[in-house]
């Protein structure tokens, strides 16, 4: 049977796809990052000078923020 598909949505950032009709998508994301000196830098040409550099990441908790949210 034929049939009319009311939205589309197609988010590429957490691999979901869903079809039909929603009247929310509310998509949940956790990620950590540890950037060192000079390290979020987006050009094209990027001149860096850090001398010595480190970046600690100790992590003691096992958890940082647990991801709630309705279903």
């Amino acid at each position: 049977m034929p049939s009319v598909v009311g939205n589309l949505v197609v988010q590429n950032s957490n691999g979901s796809f869903n079809l039909g009709d929603f009247y929310n998508v509310s998509p949940k994301e956790n990620t950590k990052s540890y950037n060192g000196s000079g390290a979020s830098n987006v050009s094209f040409v990027v001149n860096t000078f850090n001398g010595v550099s480190a970046t600690n990441t100790f992590d003691s908790d096992v958890a940082d923020q647990n991801q709630v949210g309705s279903a």
